[in-house]
């Protein structure tokens, strides 16, 4: 039998009241052999402002996902942690979410300097938000904030043995790569 996890994250870009304008939901799957997926998507809050927001989200997260979520934390080292989904019940109900069929809460605590350090260091182009350029174009990074958040979490984290943690690069890295060909942008 295939052992499969899953991991959703989201970089979120909110207006000045803190509502969600747009998401991007970055995926990965592992069967638990080695073998990895990535996903990338956008969560179309454009086309749906006015509907069910955090409904949106959890159309990108298939059964049994671990969710990470960050924290901003400024000037300290990022911590990562996890908890069962099951102990947040309450704010799931009240929200009118359904809190069966997910996996554990992972949390990244950081600053948005160790986001931008990490990915740097991981060769993404994210140099963090930047409230001067258009919506569109802040949209356009989330796809890179998503991925960062990811890194970070993946180096801070204390639940994945050091192979595993090469091996998911390895495939993140080959992942990116055939991504940023299809798109015709160049690689280094």
């Amino acid at each position: 039998m295939i052992c499969r996890t899953h991991l959703t994250t989201f970089a979120i870009l909110e207006n000045d009241n803190g509502y969600p304008i747009e998401f991007a939901a970055f995926g990965v799957t592992h069967d638990g052999d080695h073998n990895y997926r990535f996903s990338m998507n956008f969560g179309g809050l454009p086309a749906h402002p006015v509907q069910d927001v955090a409904w949106r989200f959890l159309e990108h997260v298939p059964e049994g996902t671990n969710i990470l979520s960050v924290i901003p934390l400024e000037g300290q080292m990022p911590l990562a942690e996890s908890f069962w989904i099951n102990s947040l019940a309450s704010s799931f109900r009240m929200l009118g979410l359904p809190i069966e069929g997910y996996g554990r809460m992972l949390v990244l605590r950081c600053s948005e300097w160790q986001l931008v350090s990490t990915g740097l260091e991981y060769g993404l182009k994210y140099r963090g938000p930047n409230p001067g350029l258009k919506v569109e174009h802040r949209i356009a990074l989330l796809p890179l904030r998503a991925q960062a958040i990811w890194l970070t979490w993946l180096n801070e984290t204390r639940d994945i043995a050091a192979t595993d943690k090469r091996a998911v690069l390895a495939a993140w890295q080959a992942w990116r790569s055939l991504e940023q060909a299809r798109k015709g942008i160049a690689t280094i």
